[in-house]
């Protein structure tokens, strides 16, 4: 996967997303989020952040737990080199204390197929696409190799 779109969905609860995630196994299975490019999180009422990558990478192309970290702590101060700065804001702006976001980075051919398939579910959804150089930066600015 060379271009990739990021897909947030943020939640009004700090277990939404997870259960979300729980519920959308067969987007997984049926290859339309890719393996290792999803990761799940939660921001606790007194403000700790929680990142969690939901599956191991084995995608060459995919983020690690680490890269996962960096965009989301760079999207909650409100700078993400390499990320659209409208997504960046939105994010931000929605991405509170009691909230839950579920981040995955898919293939640009598949998007607009993840997008429908998770239309019936609630939260407030945001797209970026990150083309390879992005990516790039993203994962050198975190430290993955």
């Amino acid at each position: 996967m060379a271009e990739s779109r990021l897909i947030a969905l943020v939640f009004d609860g700090e277990q939404e997303a997870e259960q979300l995630w729980l519920r959308t196994q067969e987007l997984k299975r049926s290859g339309l989020i890719p393996p290792g490019d999803a990761a799940i999180v939660i921001i606790r009422l007194d403000g700790q952040v929680i990142v969690q990558q939901v599956i191991d990478p084995t995608d060459g192309d995919a983020f690690n737990a680490q890269t996962w970290e960096y965009v989301i702590k760079t999207l909650l101060s409100g700078w993400g080199k390499g990320i659209d700065d409208w997504f960046v804001q939105q994010v931000k702006q929605h991405l509170l204390p009691g909230t839950s976001a579920l981040f995955l980075l898919v293939d640009p051919s598949k998007a607009q197929d993840v997008v429908h398939a998770l239309r019936g579910y609630p939260g407030k959804r945001f797209y970026s696409a990150l083309s390879t150089e992005d990516k790039a930066r993203i994962r050198a600015a975190s430290g993955q190799a």
